[in-house]
């Protein structure tokens, strides 16, 4: 696979930046800060995507360390890649995502599984491996102590595991110590106490519904309702009764009525009274007693005439007829007596029945239609008893009426204060209930966690296993193999000064000259990067399958620590040793100069300019 052509829209200080390669060596310059190792991530994160990593930032974190400040909404771009005579354009848009990827052919048909055409041209690299073989750089190392230790890491990796940043050793540690993290997390009682909560659920379930926790709350307000509705309509009842009872009651005393006998004696001494009153004023009227004082008083008046008109009667006639007429007289007077007495008394008892009336009629008043109107009045003073009676009775009734139901309104509220009490229970235990079902479910997740769990303990355990047995076997087979290849290109790198890269079996890493063996420890700083190459790119050559120039090989300022010499000869050695794409990224010149004193192929992209 070639990179072609790179096009930036934005990536970290980049923009718009637009690089055509060529096959072979490419040297890339630019000065510090011109951004080669924005571009160097770029390559990297259009070939690999963004991922977050184990111990380093997250993937958002790395997505916003390279967007443009300046332009932040036009992060991503375009590579051409040429593999097997066919040109294929690789896109990313690194807004929607660390891993958005389109890849289109040159008649830009979009290919519908990118991902797998990008894992075949990449020869199903990860990023990790690319970068541990491919993407070459220096031993960043401060101090040349720093520097042997990181470097005798990589060998003891390569060595042991076939990996190039595993120690097996290391790696059996860790997955000792992940086996002590995963033992933490195994919960050995989950499986029992789920059994237990299953069981708790199971019976409040039976508890819940069963008919005495049924919520009747509604149903109970609604008829306790309906009883204060009915008691407040009865107690208006019972005290419009009592007004109407006490009203009438009033209207009765007043008139001195006690019961209905009362009212009708009264009624029947007017009916008497006036009866007594019809008889005396006809009495009154009678002519007979005023006839008899004028026949009378005449009689009188004639014998006391004849006694006085005739003078010679004898004195016994004289005196008979004065006396006869003195007695005349007398009864006469008698007559007028009798009717003036009669006069009076009827007077007497037309004021009395006058008096009788006038509380029941309002006056005293004696008219022809007296005894009707009476006998009307004490009909309604008989009905307004009846109405004091009735509202009595129906008091009565009403007051029972209203002992009942406060009685069932004092029930209604017991009802009403117990199924609040079985609500508040039921709520109790739905949310006993409901934490129940939730450690259930947490516990079924515990469980299927220790299932996994203790999967991941076996296979911890069969892991340890055989990379024990394996690293035996890489050892004395794969790992001599890149001793081997890498003694060989050291060899070639140093022009013969150190013949080949040895390792021991407690792990003493030496390189051999011709007079002598030396320790890493002891090499110079410029040496030990020339070590790491030589096992870079054996590591390249065995990841590649033995198809030599299969990948783009990156090398970012890896010649830093080199003087002219150790360059002059790496370089002949890599244009003459690797097959591919060679990009190298440098701040200097010399690296030009010194392919163009070897006369060896090359272009040159300057991202100064």
């Amino acid at each position: 696979m070639r990179i072609d052509r790179i096009h930036i829209d934005g990536f970290g200080r980049l923009r718009g930046l637009d690089l055509k390669l060529s096959e072979g060596m490419n040297i890339i310059y630019g000065r510090n800060e011109a951004g080669k190792s924005t571009l160097h991530a770029f390559l990297l994160a259009m070939l690999f995507g963004i991922e977050e990593k184990p111990g380093r930032l997250g993937q958002e974190a790395v997505l916003e360390r390279y967007r443009n400040w300046y332009e932040p909404e036009v992060y991503g771009g375009e590579l051409w890649l040429s593999h097997e005579g066919r040109i294929y354009r690789l896109c990313r848009n690194f807004n929607k995502g660390g891993k958005d990827l389109r890849i289109l052919d040159e008649a830009d048909t979009e290919i519908r599984d990118p991902e797998k055409l990008l894992s075949e041209l990449l020869l199903s690299l990860s990023s990790s491996v690319y970068s541990s073989t491919a993407s070459i750089g220096q031993l960043k190392s401060a101090t040349g102590r720093n520097m042997a230790r990181e470097l005798k890491k990589y060998i003891i990796g390569l060595n042991t595991t076939g990996s190039f940043d595993m120690d097996a050793e290391a790696a059996v540690r860790y997955l000792s110590l992940k086996k002590e993290s995963l033992e933490k997390r195994y919960e050995t009682e989950a499986t029992r106490e789920y059994a237990s909560v299953i069981g708790r659920i199971k019976n409040l379930e039976s508890e819940l519904e069963q008919p005495e926790n049924e919520n009747r709350l509604g149903y109970l307000h609604d008829r306790q309702s309906d009883t204060d509705q009915k008691l407040r309509e009865a107690e208006q009842r019972h005290k419009e009764l009592k007004e109407r009872e006490e009203n009438a009651g009033e209207i009765l005393k007043e008139q001195g009525f006690a019961d209905r006998t009362s009212i009708d004696r009264a009624e029947e001494d007017i009916i008497k009274a006036h009866e007594d009153h019809v008889r005396r004023h006809r009495q009154a009227k009678s002519l007979v007693p005023s006839v008899i004082s004028g026949i009378l008083l005449v009689g009188a008046l004639l014998l006391s005439a004849a006694a006085f008109y005739f003078n010679k009667l004898p004195s016994a006639v004289f005196f008979a007829l004065i006396g006869a007429s003195v007695l005349l007289l007398a009864g006469a007077i008698a007559a007028a007596a009798v009717k003036r007495s009669r006069q009076k008394r009827a007077e007497a008892v037309e004021k009395e029945l006058g008096e009788r009336i006038l509380p029941y009629l309002g006056s005293s008043e004696i008219s022809e239609n007296l005894l009707l109107d009476i006998h009307e009045r004490m009909e309604g003073y008989r009905r307004l008893y009846q109405t004091r009676m009735d509202a009595l009775e129906e008091g009565k009734r009403t007051a029972e009426e209203i002992i009942e139901l406060s009685r069932e309104q004092a029930e209604g509220r017991d009802d009403i204060e117990k199924q609040q009490a079985v609500n508040r229970e039921v709520e109790e235990k739905l949310l006993l209930l409901n934490s129940l079902r939730n450690r259930a479910s947490e516990l079924r997740m515990i469980i299927s966690d220790n299932k996994r769990i203790k999967n991941d303990m076996d296979a911890i355990d069969m892991a340890v296993e055989n990379i024990e047995e394996l690293s035996h076997e890489v050892r004395s087979s794969l790992g001599a193999y890149i001793n081997e290849e890498a003694g060989r290109i050291l060899s070639k790198v140093t022009a013969g000064a150190y013949r080949r890269l040895s390792v021991s079996d407690d792990m003493q890493i030496s390189v051999e000259t011709r007079e002598r063996s030396i320790p890493i420890e002891d090499l110079s700083m410029g040496t030990m990067d020339q070590v790491y190459l030589a096992l870079r790119l054996s590591a390249l050559r065995l990841v590649e399958g033995g198809r030599d120039g299969e990948l783009p090989v990156l090398f970012d300022d890896s010649f830093t620590l080199y003087d002219d010499e150790r360059l002059r000869g790496a370089l002949s050695f890599i244009s003459g040793y690797y097959k591919g794409q060679i990009l190298i990224f440098t701040c200097q010149k010399r690296e030009e100069t010194v392919l163009r004193e070897l006369g060896a192929a090359f272009s040159s992209v300057d991202m100064s300019a």
